[in-house]
């Protein structure tokens, strides 16, 4: 009967991939074998592709099956993107250093379900606008307006939300929470943060 904030830590697409779905989903083939990271950039891949077939598409259908009617807003996003021999590096994921842009690519969406998909549709005019433009940096501003803040006062301290056009809000961090990492704004250009 009121407002609910859910906060949903989900398993998602990593190495080893094979491990993340269940044998009688395997479509892509051929594939890893358990536990097994070889060089072979197929089975790799259909590998992955399993893991996402699994772990986003059939999460979403399930989810979005039982929220039809529901009054929901979800903001989905991933800790990191995944590259496959990118710079003829084996390692999909955690490069701190000159990491391959693919991973800092990751989704970020926001679905709308029951009422609020048509009031959301109407509102959000930037939407093509910010496409492939966002990161990370806009879900925390986005979930204070979605509460109710001001979106004044949350663009003064927090920045742009996912609603406002966002013009040069390329940036991410590569590195780990404790701040052993790089600060990366546009171009790509790192920058020690300590």
């Amino acid at each position: 009967p009121q407002s609910v904030f859910v906060y949903v830590n989900k398993v998602g697409a990593h190495f080893h991939y094979q491990n993340r779905y269940p044998k009688d989903q395997t479509h892509f083939r051929p594939t890893l074998d358990q536990n097994e990271w070889v060089n072979d950039q197929n089975r790799i891949l259909n590998s992955y592709y399993n893991t996402i077939r699994w772990n986003v598409d059939s999460f979403f259908q399930y989810l979005l099956k039982r929220l039809e009617k529901k009054d929901s807003l979800i903001l989905y996003t991933s800790d990191h993107g995944q590259s496959f021999f990118d710079k003829g590096l084996v390692s999909p994921t955690g490069i701190v250093i000159n990491p391959p842009k693919a991973q800092a690519n990751v989704p970020l969406f926001l679905i709308a379900t029951g009422s609020y998909d048509s009031s959301f549709r109407k509102q959000n005019i930037y939407a093509k606008c910010n496409q492939n433009k966002l990161s990370h940096f806009v879900i925390f501003p986005t979930i204070l307006q979605l509460m109710g803040y001001e979106k004044n006062q949350v663009q003064k301290f927090y920045g742009k939300s996912i609603f406002e056009k966002n013009e040069n809000a390329r940036k991410f961090i590569s590195g780990n929470l404790f701040g052993r990492g790089f600060f990366y704004k546009n171009n790509f250009v790192g920058k020690g943060i300590r």
